[in-house]
């Protein structure tokens, strides 16, 4: 009798434990609700092309703005629950990773690259870019590198 419960118990545990595709969509959910979490509207975030790369989660994802409509799809990624980033918005949930020494040198790469174009925009007769303009195509920049670091491999 102890045999045939002891059979039971494990065939009870074993048909119920959940599978690795179950696990995967569970932290999928979870990482789309911290990466909507932070935005307005974020019961209305549409994702598409999702994927989990070794705990960080990729795709695209569409969002209301400040007027109600959507902003169109743009890529993301999360990096567990520390922290999300989305194209063109920058951080959007979590807190910024921590910067060493190799972050401050890539940062000041990418101010001395915009610093050339801005100067063959002076030496054009174009204006320089603005404040706004430098932190956008900075943005962009961190954005792709992160991307590229976190994601790359995942969409190959």
């Amino acid at each position: 009798m102890k045999l045939l419960f002891s059979i039971f118990v494990i065939c009870f545990l074993v048909g119920c434990s959940p599978s690795e595709a179950e696990l995967e969509e569970a932290k999928i959910s979870e990482l789309k609700e911290f990466v909507s979490s932070s935005l307005k509207g974020p019961k209305s975030s549409q994702f598409r092309n999702v994927r989990l790369n070794r705990g960080v989660l990729c795709g695209e994802m569409n969002a209301k703005n400040g007027f109600g409509a959507y902003v169109g799809f743009k890529k993301f990624f999360a990096v567990g629950e520390r922290f999300a980033y989305v194209d063109g918005l920058g951080l959007v949930a979590g807190n910024a990773p921590a910067s060493d020494i190799n972050d401050a040198i890539k940062s000041l790469d990418r101010e001395n690259k915009i610093l050339d174009k801005s100067y063959l925009r002076i030496k054009s007769g174009e204006k320089p870019f603005s404040k706004e303009e430098t932190d956008e195509l900075i943005a962009i920049e961190v954005f792709n590198e992160n991307w590229t670091k976190y994601c790359a491999v995942a969409s190959r």
